[in-house]
């Protein structure tokens, strides 16, 4: 498994490369100092378990992205492309422009997560044509289903008509 790759710019700009095959997690990013950007690359699946702080963006070229800790502080854009997937159980702090897939929750394809996952947006939240919201519905042992949480939508655009309801 390549474990990532930190990739600078002569600018000091650096970014975070996650790839490899098979399933991988890290604790968190922390980039105090310096804009540090997260890129998903190939098809296999990361997790960022814990809180992350950068002020990069956050590329979900391919495969899966999970964010199962708070990234409130982590306020770049994120984008995620047609046929890759961004989930977890976590917050997005950024502006989201989804064309590929947005999951509550652990897994990305059918029956394969317990419904119940809560992912947090606090940012702006738009979807290209063709773009899929996949939700696990009535876990018939909670009686819960998946959740992406807006919050509060005063200030913020949120366009959800380009999306397609996948129900699991």
């Amino acid at each position: 498994l390549d474990l990532g790759v930190v990739r600078s710019d002569e600018y000091g700009a650096k970014d975070v490369i996650l790839q490899g095959t098979g399933t991988a997690s890290i604790d968190s990013v922390q980039a105090n100092i310096g804009e540090v950007s997260i890129v998903k690359e190939e098809n296999n699946t990361w997790t960022i378990r814990n809180d992350s702080v950068y002020s990069g963006t956050t590329s979900v070229n391919a495969g899966t992205l999970l964010i199962n800790g708070d990234n409130s502080a982590a306020t770049g854009n994120v984008t995620v492309a047609a046929g890759a997937t961004l989930g977890g159980s976590g917050t997005i702090g950024g502006n989201a422009i989804i064309s590929g897939t947005l999951t509550a929750g652990n897994a990305a394809a059918a029956d394969t997560d317990i419904p119940g996952s809560t992912l947090a947006m606090n940012g702006d939240l738009s979807a290209v044509s063709g773009a899929t919201w996949l939700v696990d519905i009535n876990n018939a042992i909670t009686g819960t289903s998946d959740l992406i949480a807006l919050g509060d939508i005063s200030s913020r655009t949120i366009d959800l008509t380009n999306f397609n309801l996948v129900l699991n």
